[in-house]
């Protein structure tokens, strides 16, 4: 699984919307978009604040993997 949808499933599964995602973060809501579609990626400070949000490790976002 890559990246953007690791987050499409962390957000799904938190309930939040992608505009919900947008404002925690003070950002667009057609970047969270283009995260969850691969047509970019976060940078490292809002990769942490969504690690945060979801409650997922940066380790299993980037890598499929808890350890």
């Amino acid at each position: 699984m890559v990246l953007g949808d690791k987050l499409r499933e962390g957000r799904i599964n938190k309930k939040y919307s992608q505009g919900d995602v947008a404002n925690y973060l003070k950002i667009s809501r057609q970047s969270i978009s283009k995260w969850e579609n691969n047509s970019s990626s976060p940078d490292l400070t809002n990769l942490v604040k969504l690690s945060d949000l979801y409650e997922i490790s940066i380790d299993e976002l980037l890598k499929g993997s808890k350890e």
